[in-house]
Order: structure tokens, then sequence, then C-alpha cells
């Protein structure tokens, strides 16, 4: 008898037993979900960062810097060092400080894709503010910090 070189005739498959299709269920309830979280994630990533309404904070005269503190109905608070910042749309209450002047509160409505200008009034407190650390050459040694003692915990060694 002549030699083959075919491999023999696997078996019939029998029937996919319990332990087949509870794999391919559970293979596809966890790729279902997989899925699922990926398209929840990416819409709320994208609600997130587009559907937003932008505020800008317009004060009267120039200023060095503008302090925001937004609160929203929940009392939640965010703050912002910019006079321009995107919000998701709702109502809220603005503090802002410009400059060196006394905070000022308004409250606003944010709508989706529009923007909300919120005009300040710039009071400077130059009369009000307290006179600066070092008024004298001669009061620099008082505020040097080198010269006053200080606490020294156990794990600083190296403070004298």
């Amino acid at each position: 008898m002549p030699e083959t070189n075919t491999l023999p005739k696997p078996a019939e498959s029998a029937p996919a037993g319990k332990v087949e299709r509870t794999h391919r269920v559970i293979h596809t309830l966890s790729m279902t979900f997989g899925i699922v979280g990926a398209v929840g994630t990416a819409a709320v990533w994208l609600a997130a960062n587009f559907l937003v309404g932008e505020v800008e904070i317009s004060p009267d005269k120039v200023v060095s810097a503008v302090l925001v503190k937004v609160y929203d109905s929940k009392g939640q608070e965010a703050t912002y060092h910019l006079n321009r910042f995107q919000l998701m749309p709702g109502n809220y209450h603005l503090e802002v400080t410009a400059g060196d002047g006394a905070a000022q509160h308004a409250d606003i409505t944010v709508e989706f894709a529009k923007k909300c200008t919120v005009p300040i009034t710039v009071v400077s407190s130059a009369g009000s503010a307290a006179p600066g650390p070092a008024a004298d050459a001669d009061d620099t040694a008082v505020n040097d910090r080198s010269e006053q003692p200080h606490k020294r915990h156990w794990w600083q060694f190296w403070r004298k």
C-alpha cells in the first residue's frame, strides 16, 4: 500500500455544549459593556468641552490681575485667574476681585454657545491699604526671615 501525506479527517464536531455557549455569551456581554463604556465616556467628554458658554469679565480700567470665584446653585466653587473662561449652561453667582480692589458680586445666566459679559467697576483701594512690610531700609533687619527663630522638627537635621 502506498503511503499518503494527508492528515486524517478530524472527527465531526459535536454541537456546542453548555461551556462553549456560556463562554460565547460572556464574551459578547463583556465586549458590549466595553464598547458602551467607551461611547459614554466620549459623549461626556464632548458635552463637557463643547456644550459650554463663554464668560468674559470686562473691567472699566486696565488691571494687573483678575480673580473670579464662581458658585453654582449646589454651592460648588471654582476659581479663575483670567478674565475669560467657559462654564456649562446654568445660573451662577460670581465674586470678582479686580486688581487690589474690593470684591464685587454678580449673578449671571450662561447659555449654550453664547458670550456673557460681566462689566466690573474698578475701585482702587490705595488709601485703605496697609503699609508694606519694610518701609525703611533700617527695618529690613526686622523683616529678614533668616534672623527670626523658627521651629525645628526632628527630621530637619540640616537646620541650625
